[in-house]
Parts: C-alpha cells; sequence; structure tokens
C-alpha cells in the first residue's frame, strides 16, 4: 500500500555556474576554468515563460526529528537509489498550489532537479554510503552524526513555476516575497516511535498514532530497549524521540527500569516523492524558498555537487559564482589553481 504524506521541505546544494573574469599580467586562464565548467550537469534548458526556484523540499530525522505533522523520515531513505525511490524521485514531478495534487490540471510547473545534502562521511568509510553503516554493535552512523560541520542531510529541489498558469505565485516572485513549500510522498510503512508498530494501511495504525500522535508516553526502559534490539528503532534516532539524554542512555544502556518518555510520531520508510507544493504553512519549518535563479550564459540551467569537489575546484567555483573576490587572491594563487585544472582535467 502507498500512503500519502503530506508535508515536507525542501534545500539544494547547487549552484547556477557564470563566467570569471581576471586581471593580471598573464594570459587569463580562463579556457581551464571553462573546461571545469563543463563538469557540472546541466539540468534544464532555461525557459524565459518560467520562474526557477531552488527550494529546501524535505530534512531528515536524524538531524531535524520530525515535521509539524509529527512525520519523520531518515536519512537512509533519502539515499535511495532504486527507481521511483528516494530524492531522486521529485525529478519529473509536477508543482502544485497547497497540494491541490489531486489532477494534473492544477500543476503551475514542473521539478526539473532534486539535490541531496550528502552527509560527509570520516576517511575510514570512504566508498561506503552512510544507509550501509551499522547503528548498533560499532556505532558508525554515530560517528558520522558527531562529526563536526556535519552536513544537514536535506533535500532541495528545482521547481519552474510557468507564469501563465500562477500569474499569483509569478507577481510575488517579481516582488521577491519568500515563499514556502511542502511536499507529497508516497510511502511503503511507518513506525509509530512509542511501541514500534508497523502500519502498512491506515486501519494498522496502532493507538499512539490514531488517536494520540505528537502526545508524549511513559514507558519502561527496558521495554523499549527491544525495540533498539530488535532494530525496530535506530539507536541515532533516539535523541529526537525521547525527552531527555538520562532517557537516551537509560535506554542504551539497559540498567535500569525506569519509566522514560517517548514521543509517538511515524518513521516513514521506502519514500516517493510525487510532488512539491507552494504553501502558506509548511510542515518542515525550514521547507523554504532558498533562491530564484537566473538563466546562465549557454541558455541552460546547471547544477553542481559541491561535495564531490576537490579544495582548487571549489576555489575555481567560488570565483566563478562570485562568492571569492578573485582580485583578492594573489596571482600565482590563480595560476596554480589553472594549472592544477589543467592537469585533472
Amino acid at each position: 500500500m502507498e500512503k500519502n504524506v503530506i508535508g515536507g521541505t525542501i534545500h539544494f546544494e547547487g549552484v547556477c555556474m557564470g563566467d570569471c573574469k581576471l586581471d593580471g599580467n598573464r594570459p587569463d586562464p580562463k579556457g581551464a576554468y571553462q573546461k571545469f565548467a563543463s563538469k557540472v550537469q546541466k539540468i534544464t534548458e532555461y525557459n524565459p515563460e518560467f520562474h526557477y526556484i531552488r527550494f529546501r523540499a524535505i530534512g531528515n530525522l536524524e538531524i531535524d526529528g520530525p515535521n509539524n505533522n509529527w512525520d519523520g523520515f531518515p536519512y537512509e531513505d533519502f539515499e535511495d537509489s532504486r527507481p521511483g525511490k528516494g530524492y531522486q524521485s521529485f525529478i519529473g514531478k509536477k508543482a502544485f498550489i497547497e497540494h491541490s495534487s489531486h489532477s494534473i490540471e492544477n500543476a503551475i510547473g514542473e521539478l526539473p532537479g532534486a539535490f541531496l545534502n550528502s552527509f560527509h562521511l570520516p576517511d575510514e568509510f570512504r566508498g561506503r554510503r552512510y544507509a550501509e553503516l551499522d547503528s548498533f554493535e560499532s556505532k558508525e552512523r554515530q560517528k558520522v552524526l558527531a562529526m563536526d560541520n556535519q552536513a544537514d542531510g536535506s533535500v532541495e529541489v528545482l521547481m519552474a513555476i510557468d507564469r501563465q498558469l500562477s500569474p499569483r505565485i509569478s507577481r510575488m516572485v517579481d516582488s521577491n516575497q519568500h515563499l514556502a513549500c511542502s511536499m507529497g510522498t508516497n510511502i511503503d510503512h511507518s513506525i509509530c516511535t512509542a511501541c514500534g508498530n508497523q502500519a502498512h494501511y491506515e486501519h494498522q495504525y496502532c493507538a499512539h498514532i490514531q488517536y494520540a500522535k505528537g502526545g508524549t508516553h511513559l514507558i519502561p526502559a527496558r521495554d523499549y530497549r527491544q525495540l533498539i534490539t530488535a532494530k525496530v528503532i535506530r539507536p541515532e534516532w533516539l535523541p529526537k524521540i525521547l525527552s531527555t539524554d538520562r532517557d537516551v542512555r537509560d535506554v542504551l544502556e539497559g540498567s535500569t527500569n525506569r519509566m522514560i518518555t517517548a514521543r509517538a510520531f511515524e518513521i516513514n520508510k521506502d519514500l516517493s516523492f510525487f510532488e512539491l507544493s507552494v504553501v502558506a504553512n509548511p510542515a518542515y519549518i525550514k521547507g523554504q524558498m532558498l533562491e530564484k535563479i537566473a538563466t546562465t550564459e549557454d541558455g541552460s540551467l546547471q547544477l553542481v555537487d559541491i561535495q564531490k569537489l576537490s579544495d582548487t575546484e571549489m576555489l575555481v567555483l567560488g570565483i566563478q559564482t562570485g562568492a571569492i573576490d578573485v582580485h583578492k587572491l594573489s596571482e600565482d594563487a590563480l595560476y596554480a589553481t589553472a594549472k592544477e585544472l589543467e592537469i585533472k582535467l
């Protein structure tokens, strides 16, 4: 069964590429920069009849906890690369207003691109995905989440809004009003954080979800630890479920049967996103417009996965996008960068 879940968020670590102009006495190393720019992913051809908006669409349970609808979305399900699953399932879907997705005629545009702000992994886990890491014995996932300056693991989505189909939203964009968003997704099943019940259909909901979703419940710590032992609830989710650090310790250590307080909400699994809407009140409080994107010189919209770039490529990208003032860099630094790019390319 596919259960519709409405409410989410969106965010893109992609960057529009521009041109780079350098000053100096030596020949301009622009050729190397242009070769680098050719590596970025072309998402869509620019159409002046559309507004292109980058949204933060959805956050994960590990960092953000549940949204205001008391729905949580594990990061590992964003990574899911199966066809029609994970963050990439946003791509090619339609944009709506206030989740009016019951009819395709209500669409106000398209979703041509999506991007995952991937968790940084330490060198010892290089070549592996977060979903492949252990939560229980070696606590590999906890090591990742404890890293300084960790990425937020959110999903960003590029929305192309048709000016004619939604003149009101278009006027809001033109007048630089800020927009919020909310996503719709199908799921395979959900897990109750209070008792671990798994529901594929609404009639399978436990009393916690059916009657007291979002409420807190007193549970013996040892009883709750059984959900960890059975691997129904993962240890890295506990800080977003239990009320205090002491509750988390008592569950993980299993040394007491003290009553702990657990928040009841749904952990939604096997995500397949089917729409993103412009809304007045997003369930995900960070579900906001991040920027309005203009065209590039070649008439396309291009995005690059920043986290896969080397330090040198990051420097070049910063110059191209204006984030780094080229006039504040030494000439030697500029040409060392260009030389390294020529070698890499």
